[in-house]
């Protein structure tokens, strides 16, 4: 008896769930076949449809605007389809602010004034003591749709100087790309970095004195090949406009006066290949070979100059420690030749170059240490010169200190030489800040 008593309520309950279930089970509809994706044109079909629906019947506003003030936050829902531009780029802002300390450690009786200048080149860099704001730079950058990506770097100082401004293909064929606009071009390893990628605060004297205070950059539009050799090879080729002193001094030396545009030999045309080489696990070699070829107007009508370089970039970093220590050995070497008239390409008027080879060590990620060697063999009175003797050189150290990404300290010491007795040595701590996001820098 007592167990009829306590299972027949439990019975019931039994037989009510199973009635519930089947009753369940029978007001659900036939289950739908699974659904395929959309492709583009239905896609874009569909997104029409929505767009004459909510323009005949809008939606309540889900952000509480105004009358009369347009509903972005349904806009956004639409921004990753395909063909319509992202409403939200990349936007990063970065200062580098410098207080710096020159002066003349040795100096000849016979010294010029021009020669006890503080031994800088860079458009960026310090020139005087006290403090200097090196650049603000706004950074901007997106894809605009599958086919291209757009990007620009605006700097401001007295005014605002576009520094790059140009779209990237996404989606050339033949592993091809290529991209339009202002920008920096592939010469070298130094030449495409801006200043807030620099190990050290003061730009290569090589630099300065060969392409400009700004290196060189202009107008114009690019083509590359990522290679199917076994490495790592991409070739570039790029044609560009002449921009003045600032960003290509050996083929338009006078300032923000760019060559004459007569033929299409008047514009600098650049070619570049790019090798890396995985040497182990923890240990690769960057090689590159650059060439320039330009008009040199400032020496006759029939002017032409070339510029010739190779870079090296050897990196340690190894992959099993958890440090994240690296050594790294970076150098470039260039060579200029000019005529003054159309002589063959290999009979030169005029020769000179320079070199400059840095050794950058950092124990941790928030640490690092660099000393740099630059050499340079030129005129002092050369009109697409920074006013650089032969034989001129200088010696750099410098401490980093980085706590995050968006912060970093360098302190750097440096002493060298016009060529003719005058030591000159300068002090700089350069403080560089930025907010928003900012892509990686490349390898």
């Amino acid at each position: 008896m007592p167990c009829r008593l306590h299972g027949a309520p439990l019975l019931g309950v039994l037989i009510l769930q199973a009635l519930g279930a089947g009753v369940a089970r029978a007001e659900e509809p036939p289950s739908a076949p699974p659904s395929q994706p959309l492709d583009e044109d239905e896609t874009k079909k569909l997104l029409e449809e929505l767009e004459a629906a909510e323009r005949a019947d809008p939606l309540p506003s889900r952000t509480n605007q105004p009358p009369g003030v347009p509903d972005l936050s349904r806009v956004n829902l639409l921004a990753g389809a395909p063909g319509i531009a992202s409403l939200n780029p990349d936007i990063a802002v970065i200062a580098d602010v410098a207080a710096a300390a020159f002066g003349v450690a040795q100096a000849s009786v016979a010294a010029a004034p021009e020669e006890d200048a503080p031994l800088m080149t860079g458009g960026h860099d310090p020139t005087h003591s006290g403090f200097t704001l090196r650049q603000l730079e706004l950074a901007l950058g997106a894809s605009v749709d599958p086919f291209f990506r757009f990007d620009a770097a605006l700097v401001f100082l007295e005014g605002v100087e576009v520094e790059e401004a140009f779209a990237t293909t996404l989606a050339l064929p033949l592993s091809l790309q290529a991209r339009a606009g202002m920008f920096l071009s592939r010469f070298g390893r130094h030449n495409e970095q801006h200043p807030h990628a620099w190990s050290f605060v003061a730009q290569p004297l090589v630099y300065g004195q060969l392409m400009g205070g700004d290196d060189h950059r202009g107008l114009g539009a690019e083509l590359s090949w990522l290679t199917p050799l076994p490495w790592a090879t991409t070739l570039y080729a790029s044609a560009q406009e002449t921009a003045g002193a600032c960003c290509s001094r050996t083929f338009s030396p006078e300032a923000d006066t760019p060559a004459a545009l007569r033929t299409p030999l008047d514009l600098v045309a650049t070619g570049v290949v790019e090798q890396f080489f995985p040497l182990g696990d923890d240990l690769g070699l960057l090689w590159g070979l650059s060439a320039q070829l330009g008009p040199a107007q400032y020496l006759g009508p029939d002017g032409r100059a070339e510029l010739w370089g190779t870079d090296v970039l050897l990196r340690y970093k190894p992959t099993g420690t958890t440090t994240r220590w690296f050594v790294e050995l970076q150098a470039e070497a260039m060579l200029r030749t000019r005529r003054t008239g159309r002589a063959a390409l290999f009979e030169p008027s005029l020769v000179d170059g320079g070199a400059y080879a840095q050794l950058i060590y950092h124990p941790g990620p928030e640490l690092g240490a660099g000393l740099r060697v630059d050499w340079l063999d030129g005129e002092i009175d050369d009109v697409a010169g920074a006013g650089l003797g032969r034989n001129s050189g200088r010696l750099g150290v410098v401490l980093e200190y980085a706590p995050t990404h968006f912060s970093r300290l360098l302190a750097e010491v440096n002493a060298g030489t016009r060529g003719q007795g005058v030591l000159l040595w300068g002090a700089i701590v350069n403080l560089e800040v930025s907010i928003g996001a900012h892509g990686a820098h490349a390898y």
